[in-house]
């Protein structure tokens, strides 16, 4: 076998292996260009979706504030009102107190025989 004969069985050998990928690279390309159409309605879909969800995050955004703000403004009326309540039961115990001190006392002059 000459060298030449052994170069020619290399490059027909290399030249077979190019073909051949070159055929499944077209068929690759082939399929792309097929669905690209359909590339393109998922991309614009996908586009539109991630619109809809920053507003949606947006939207939930204000309203977890204004959540907020009102949850406070309830907060702040439940405050007043349970300082107002602890200021009536403190206002009931001394008069239960006093008002049990003068049962007590009535009951003391009852006890004691009238002279």
């Amino acid at each position: 076998m000459t060298i030449s004969l052994i170069l020619d069985i290399f490059i027909i050998l290399t030249l077979t292996i190019t073909i051949v990928y070159a055929y499944k690279l077209h068929r690759q390309i082939i399929y792309l260009r097929n669905n690209k159409d359909q590339l393109g309605t998922l991309i614009e879909g996908f586009n539109s979706a991630t619109l809809r969800a920053e507003k949606s995050i947006e939207l939930l955004s204000k309203n977890a504030v204004n959540s907020g703000q009102n949850l406070q403004i309830h907060i702040d009326k439940s405050q007043s009102f349970r300082d107002e309540i602890m200021f009536l039961l403190d206002r009931g115990a001394s008069l239960a107190s006093r008002l049990e001190e003068d049962i007590q006392t009535a009951r003391e002059l009852k006890k004691k025989p009238k002279a």
